[in-house]
Order: C-alpha cells, then structure tokens, then sequence
C-alpha cells in the first residue's frame, strides 16, 4: 500500500487507501468540501466516475477501469475530446491521454495521446 496526501492552499487531507479512489486534477472530496477546488466539470467528473465505480459488479481490473476511462456521456464526459474552451485561457482542453495501473501485477497502461484514437501501450517494471 502507498500513501498520499492532497492538499490545496491552506487545506490538506489524507485520504484512505483502502477505499477505491476516483481521483481528479482538483483534489475534489479530499476533506475539503467547503472549498470549492475545481470547476463544475471536475465535480460532473467525479460524480460520473464514482456511479460508473459503484455499477461494477465484483472486483474492478484493468478492463474495467479503461472502459471507466472512456466514458463520453453527459455535458461533462470523463473522456472529453479536444475543444477551444477560451473561458479557461486555454486553446484546447481536453483529455490528452490515459493512465491505469496495475500495482498487484507491476503494470502501467498509458495511452500516447487520447484513447479515443490511441490505443494503451503497457510498461512492466
């Protein structure tokens, strides 16, 4: 088992491990639920991730976490392909690639770009 510690301004938390852990770039739901960390697409985000977690029957493996990954449904898709999104500053945003890993098995599937055209390259250690 690993360790982590997520924190925000003057806010940190560490969250248990032993729990499955749907994970954003906000630190969302980290014991800081009344700082607002993200915007509203990352809490759609890790509503949508967290009921795709709790629909899988029996243990959840590599498969399923991809088929998770992939998910474009609703305003806010846990996969989201590249768009403008000026709001931001940025001139794309999107989802620019994957990660699953596999700690029982040493494994690490990463995508080398987006998985809706990429497909997962897997690393051994």
């Amino acid at each position: 088992l690993g360790d982590t510690v997520e924190a925000v301004g003057a806010g940190a938390s560490n969250p248990d491990l032993r729990d499955v852990l749907v994970h954003t770039n906000h630190y969302l739901g980290c014991g800081m639920e009344n700082l607002k960390t993200g915007t509203d697409g990352s809490y759609a985000r890790q509503s949508r991730g967290c009921a795709l977690m709790a629909q899988m029957s029996g243990e959840l493996d590599v498969e399923a976490i991809k088929s998770i990954l992939k998910d474009q449904q609703g305003q806010y898709p846990i996969l989201r392909p590249y768009k403008p999104h000026l709001l931001l500053g940025l001139e794309n945003a999107g989802t620019c690639c994957a990660v699953v890993m596999d700690l029982e098995n040493g494994r690490m599937h990463v995508t080398n770009g987006s998985p809706i055209n990429h497909d997962y390259f897997v690393f051994r250690c």
